[in-house]
């Protein structure tokens, strides 16, 4: 069933076996996995059905480094979103920020989880293998063309072959032609479920540990008209997402002084983004047109292509990884290719000094706010500098165009964030190195779990949402078959 705060009695004790918070993509596709295993589960959700300003503001952050996006600054940089989501870089309301999402789903590269030695931080403690038949099973449920057969068409293996000679290497991706909005996609489901119990315009204000303080007991949450309650389960997700799982974390500090899973200080450090510039150009060579079934965006839904170096050349030249996507532009009949509009996207090097942490200032709520200080190093500062000489090298040694990039060179500063916040709960084989485990379960407790890309250690170059979902669905499994057990 779905129900508001107003439904419930004052101080209202809810009871499940696994209590999620936030019903965004990964928050939304984890409920209706355990609910179809026969799981009790309660789903706290700040939002409503509909959007409200004064929920959203809940989501308003400090900035002392480099600035992210917002909608004064930015209100009018993607119009074709709906006006009150324009410049928001995070949506508070049920569906999450999948309310605006664009369905792009692209599967990182298999060197995205290895460690890297020129990459400080590099290294995920599971290989891409392991989160693979979680992307198959997402992409039969949600109904999505298949990648993996993308990777292995005759066609594609051509394409690949074509490039290599000049260390260029293409990648698919999945454009929906209706993107997934997982709070519309599984409403009607989670609404009629009988062991399903969304609850709107809960917030969860804090977490609430055993007196052993290794396991979490109950998540206190509240409404902004000041009616509260709390949830008691066996199993504890946080799905909010990579700026306030941290400040969850943070704040639940009544307990445990330094907050939850923070005994190594690394709660809301390597907070990465994906700096991107849209607006640049390439004046097409012979090889662009022969790209252009691969790189067409229209009609959808399709599979694409994205261009980048390969890996032999990231690492002779220490570069991070990145994505060239293109825009083809026709004259108004189609017959004649006049443009071709690129679109940047660089991976950020984890750095433990880019970092966000709680403020003086309080919300509504009473909830201290967030301080963001995004940071990137001078290595990566050079690195960009590389990456661009060598990828208009390539591009003209392959035919593919002469690639404009802008200002020689373009810099971090004239770069947008992606709205992808990532990195501030990283996964690690140890608590000295991470917050969570390969299962995504917070270090020090025997209960508490994060699905979102909060947990990534890197974030390859860009569309970071299959992978967060794909994680999602193999939290699932690790939760009906080894916590779901446990009386």
């Amino acid at each position: 069933m779905i129900r508001t705060m107003a439904d419930l009695e004052p101080d209202a004790v809810l009871r499940a076996d696994i209590a999620v918070v936030g019903a965004g993509l990964a928050g939304v596709e984890l409920t209706q996995f355990l609910a179809r295993q026969g799981l009790r589960v309660v789903l706290l959700e700040s939002g409503g059905l509909e959007f409200d300003a004064t929920t959203q503001e809940l989501y308003r952050v400090d900035q002392v480094g480099l600035r992210m996006r917002t909608p004064e600054t930015h209100g009018q940089m993607t119009p074709y979103l709906l006006p009150m989501y324009r410049g928001n870089n995070r949506i508070r309301q049920y569906g999450g920020t999948g309310n605006a999402w664009t369905g792009k789903w692209r599967i990182f590269n298999t060197w995205d989880f290895e460690q890297r030695p020129w990459i400080p931080h590099s290294g995920w403690p599971l290989p891409l293998s392991q989160l693979l038949p979680s992307h198959a099973e997402i992409a039969r449920e949600y109904g999505l063309l298949d990648l993996d057969a993308a990777l292995h068409d005759p066609a594609f293996l051509d394409l690949s072959a074509s490039l290599t000679p000049y260390g260029l290497t293409p990648h698919p991706f999945y454009w929906e032609k209706h993107p997934t909005r997982a709070g519309t996609h599984f409403f009607r489901e989670l609404r009629n479920a009988a062991n399903v119990d969304v609850i709107l315009n809960a917030n969860a204000v804090n977490i609430e540990l055993r007196p052993s303080l290794d396991a979490v007991q109950a998540i206190n949450f509240r409404a902004l008209s000041g009616r509260s309650g709390r949830v008691e389960a066996g199993a504890f997700v946080l799905a909010t997402g990579g700026l306030e799982v941290p400040r969850l974390l943070l704040a639940s500090n009544g307990q445990v002084p330094s907050g939850i899973g923070n005994a190594n200080g690394l709660v809301g450090r390597f907070f990465m983004d994906h700096p991107k510039r849209k607006d640049r150009h390439l004046v097409p060579g012979p090889a662009m047109r022969q790209l252009l079934d691969f790189v067409r965006r229209q009609p959808r839904p399709r599979i694409s292509h994205s261009i980048s170096l390969d890996l032999e050349t990231q690492r002779v030249h220490e570069l991070p990884n990145h994505a060239i996507y293109f825009t083809p532009e026709f004259t108004g009949r189609g017959d004649r290719l006049v443009e071709v509009r690129v679109q940047l996207g660089i991976e950020q090097f984890p750095n433990p000094n880019s970092r966000v942490y709680l403020g003086v200032e309080r919300d509504a709520l009473g909830m201290p706010r967030l301080v963001v200080d995004w940071q990137l190093l001078d290595t990566e500062r050079v690195a960009l500098e590389v990456l661009q000489r060598e990828l208009v090298r390539a591009f003209v040694a392959s035919g593919i165009g002469a690639l404009d990039l802008g200002t020689n060179p373009l810099t971090i500063e004239e770069m947008l964030d992606a709205s992808h916040h990532m990195g501030t709960a990283r996964m690690a084989d140890t608590p000295s190195d991470g917050v969570v485990d390969l299962n995504c379960r917070v270090f020090g407790t025997e209960n508490l779990y994060i699905a979102s890309s909060a947990v990534f250690p890197t974030g390859h170059a860009y569309s970071p949402t299959y992978t967060i979902v794909a994680l999602a669905r193999r939290l699932g499994h690790h939760l009906v078959h080894h916590v779901a057990q446990t009386p």
